[in-house]
């Protein structure tokens, strides 16, 4: 192992070099970072020296109160978790939740990073309720917050929800008009603040049966899915989250030569794999994508996972928790089943805000589990870019 002191040159880079196998000193004391739903914000006004340990599969480092010039040094340890979005491992958890003291036809859900909120489309009446969940991600703690949201002027029939991660944007479709609906919450993840934005776009162009509605997490993409067509549509927005900057792709994936009856679909966090729930079969059929939320080349993984719950009809799929739990919806039964979906161990992996430009365009590997990566970030522009580079690695 080489561990590396970054010097600064007149451009702004952090150039590398070899000093050695001891750690050097830190100039100030190590601030602990938290993390909230995989991200991790490293805040160079508290401290110049920050340590994290992985606490799950995947996790986003990033930035915040950015000062015009400023340095942070991260000391990075890892572990190992099990794989997440792994329909292979999928398991019934046993644990459910009856949503039928709100209304007969539940059609679709949408849950919070954190899985402490879950919101659940109705068909008849056309509401939008939410819920709270006890214990984050688990189903069997969910209780109704005896608040809802009336989108019947916007849409007779509402299937299928959406939300941005940070709960202030809301997007809703339904069988009636053909066309995807958007709300604003003033306040994140509380239903009570929704409004309707006046802003819809229509699909029925595409599909006039629509089924299944899903977002990239970055509120760039949209995906719909209905039974007619049996294909999913790709559209991209302009503007992150602005459904009136909506155009189609011209993209689509066929997925009839599996489903008969395509009413759901949910994506993998890295928009890599891409469930499609059967409703008739009772089945989840996985696809790989070639490249992130993008449907081109998009193939069937030759994967696929029968609900064994007793249940006739499910009408929809959402993946929740980072990708260690599925739950779906019974249609017939009114009720929300929760399914584990992590895999064997793995190394946790970090990621990095895309502001951080590495040497060679590459950053650093993830530490192995119970190692730590020592790592050295400069900026001399507010953070519109950071200079990364790894001093040190496999420190145990």
């Amino acid at each position: 192992m080489v561990l590396r002191r970054p010097l600064t040159t007149t451009d702004g880079r952090i150039e590398e070099l070899p000093v050695g196998d001891t750690l050097p000193p830190l100039l100030s004391p190590a601030v602990p970072l938290t993390h909230s739903a995989g991200s991790v914000l490293i805040d160079p006004s508290v401290s110049e020296v920050f340590t994290f340990s992985a606490q799950q599969a995947t996790q986003q480092i990033s930035f915040a109160n950015v000062p015009q010039t400023a340095r942070a040094t991260v000391l990075l340890t890892g572990d190992e978790f099990g794989t997440p979005y792994a329909l292979a491992a999928a398991s019934y958890d046993n644990k459910s939740v009856y949503l039928g003291g709100q209304s007969s036809l539940i059609s679709g859900i949408t849950v919070s990073p954190d899985g402490s909120k879950m919101f659940a489309a109705s068909r008849t009446p056309s509401e939008i309720y939410s819920f709270s969940l006890a214990t984050p991600g688990d189903m069997s703690t969910a209780t109704f917050d005896f608040v809802s949201l009336d989108v019947s002027l916007q849409e007779a029939n509402a299937n299928a929800i959406a939300m941005s991660p940070d709960g202030t944007r809301l997007f809703m479709t339904g069988y009636s008009s053909d066309a995807v609906y958007q709300y604003s919450l003033s306040t994140a993840w509380d239903l009570s603040t929704a409004s309707y934005d006046n802003v819809s776009f229509y699909i029925g162009t595409e599909e006039l049966s629509v089924a299944g509605f899903a977002m990239s997490p970055d509120g760039t993409r949209m995906f719909i899915v209905g039974p007619n067509s049996r294909r999913i549509f790709q559209y991209s927005l302009s503007t992150a989250w602005d459904l009136s900057t909506a155009s189609y792709d011209n993209v689509s994936l066929w997925v009839g030569s599996n489903s008969n009856s395509p009413v759901s679909i949910t994506f993998s966090g890295t928009g890599l794999h891409v469930l499609v729930l059967d409703s008739q079969q009772k089945v989840v059929y996985q696809y790989n994508l070639l490249s992130s939320y993008s449907l081109t080349g998009a193939s069937y993984a030759n994967l696929s996972y029968n609900f064994t719950v007793p249940e006739n009809i499910p009408s929809a799929i959402e993946y929740g928790m980072g990708g260690e739990k599925l739950y779906m919806i019974g249609f017939w039964q009114v009720r929300v089943y929760q399914y584990s979906t992590l895999g064997g161990l793995s190394p946790a992996v970090f990621t990095y805000d895309p502001s951080v430009q590495w040497p060679g365009g590459m950053a650093p590997s993830s530490p192995g589990a119970g190692e730590t990566n020592l790592l050295d970030f400069l900026t001399t522009n507010g953070g519109t870019t950071w200079y990364g580079t790894e001093r040190g690695a496999d420190f145990s």
